[in-house]
């Protein structure tokens, strides 16, 4: 097949520069970000994982062996109560949130997804 025929053996109304310019054209890169993956969600965490076992106590929080309802891939969670967190403070872990949703590095935790309720992040 030539550039210029199609696939009924005919020629393509298209001139021949104007068929090879396409074949050897780059096609603009399409960028992809993890950012865009990962979601900030209202509701409860027991309508998205069946939380296990406590993994370890932190300053900030909790984290616990997690099941994924939707994929059955385990995870850790760490919820981090908003009892002693003002506004400013919120806004800062969001903050983070969005620094982490660019990250990608092998010796950095991924985060998936944030889930809040009235009393706590996830």
């Amino acid at each position: 097949l030539t550039p210029t025929q199609s696939t009924t053996g005919r020629k393509s109304s298209d001139s021949p520069q104007r068929n090879l310019n396409l074949l050897t054209k780059p096609d603009p890169i399409l960028k992809i970000h993890r950012a865009n993956f990962v979601h900030i969600s209202q509701g409860k965490i027991t309508d998205f994982y069946h939380m296990q076992d406590p993994l370890g106590n932190g300053s900030f929080g909790r984290v616990y062996k997690a099941l994924h309802i939707s994929t059955g891939i385990y995870r850790a969670v760490k919820a981090i109560s908003k009892r002693h967190m003002d506004p400013d403070d919120q806004a800062l872990l969001l903050k983070e949130v969005e620094i982490l949703k660019s990250l990608d590095h092998p010796n950095i935790l991924k985060i998936f997804e944030v889930i809040e309720d009235s009393n706590t992040f996830y």
